[in-house]
Order: structure tokens, then C-alpha cells, then sequence
């Protein structure tokens, strides 16, 4: 009896070790000012990006619907780390457009680390309606969850974007899905690297 009680105390210290070394093996998505990432950004960390070359809205059979030459997509982290990492969108603009472009609702992005320093980005809640699509107006967005591209860690980083971006709005005339491609440099913070 003496021996089962013993051993009944081995098994449960084992037990309590291995969920000791298992929470501490599991780690969450960070963002860092260098690659090692030994410095964290905190919670509420502004996040400015500004579209360098042009955003392409266009059907999948490559049709080009929109074409934007300027843009920014600006926000703040809403935690210092988590799995995935969220953060809200303050400003989703458009400019030089080729049709009337117009953010509805800016909704926020989530980001999971991968690897070197880069994470794979997901819009969640976004909205655009574009106007004058086959004479009418088209509204797509990122919905309960969009892949968008990766952030490219980096001095600067780069958040590039190729997505198929659904139809959130029901109209015959629009394409049910269209893809969205454009490169945006973050400008603040300068040195930017997902961990």
C-alpha cells in the first residue's frame, strides 16, 4: 500500500512537470524592434504604413477593377503578445483611385508568427465599397476572418498584400470575390519584426 501511495505522488509530481514545461514551451506572437527580438513593442503600440507602388483590386480572372497610388493602413496593437496577435485598424485610406474608394467600417488585423522575424496577417471586420464597378457600387471585405499577405519583419517592414477579398454585400453585378495585391511599408516604428 505504502509503495502505491508513492507511486501515486511520482505520477502526479510527473504530471504537474510535464504541464509546468508544456506552458512554458508554448509561446505567443510578439512584435519586436530587432529580429532576436529581445525588445517587445507593448500594448498600444501605434503601427503607421504607407502603400508604396499601387493597390490593385481585380477579378480572378485578372480583370482590373481599381487601381489606388496611394494609402495608408494605420492601428494599434491591442495587447503586448497573443496567439494570434491582435490589433484595432484607426485609418484604412485610399487615394489617386481609379474608381470612388471608401473605407465603411476599419475593423482590426491579426497576426501569427512564422518565421524569420515575418507573420502571416488576417483582416477581420474591414469594409470598402467601390463605386462604379460595372455601374454600380461593390462592397468587399475581410468579414469573421480574410488572409491578407505577411508582415514582413524588417528596417522598415513590409506589409505585403495578396488576398481574395469577398463580396460582403449581395449584388448580382459584382465579382462574389476579387483579390487584392499592394505593398506597404511601415514607416512608424522604423524597425518593426514579428516574434
Amino acid at each position: 500500500m505504502k509503495h502505491l501511495k508513492i507511486l501515486g505522488l511520482a505520477l502526479v509530481a510527473a504530471a504537474a512537470l510535464m504541464a509546468f514545461l508544456g506552458a512554458g514551451t508554448a509561446s505567443a506572437t510578439k512584435l519586436c524592434e530587432d529580429k532576436a527580438c529581445t525588445v517587445d513593442y507593448a500594448k498600444g503600440t501605434k503601427i503607421v504604413s504607407t502603400l508604396s507602388g499601387s493597390a490593385i483590386l481585380e477579378t480572378t480572372g485578372g480583370t482590373v477593377l481599381d487601381t489606388c497610388t496611394g494609402g495608408e493602413v494605420n492601428g494599434k496593437t491591442s495587447e503586448t503578445e497573443g496567439e494570434p496577435l491582435s490589433g484595432s485598424i484607426s485609418a484604412l485610406t485610399w487615394s489617386g483611385c481609379s474608381k470612388t474608394t471608401d473605407t465603411t467600417a476599419t475593423g482590426e488585423l491579426k497576426i501569427k508568427a512564422t518565421s524569420g522575424g515575418n507573420g502571416e496577417v488576417e483582416g477581420v471586420g474591414s469594409s470598402v465599397t467601390v463605386s462604379g464597378i460595372f455601374g454600380t457600387s461593390c462592397v468587399y471585405g475581410t468579414g469573421t476572418g480574410t488572409k491578407l499577405g505577411e508582415l514582413q519583419g524588417g528596417t522598415p517592414a513590409t506589409l505585403a498584400i495578396s488576398a481574395l477579398v469577398p463580396r460582403t454585400v449581395a449584388n448580382a453585378l459584382c465579382p462574389a470575390e476579387t483579390r487584392w495585391t499592394a505593398s506597404y511599408t511601415v514607416t512608424s516604428p522604423t524597425s518593426l519584426f514579428v516574434g
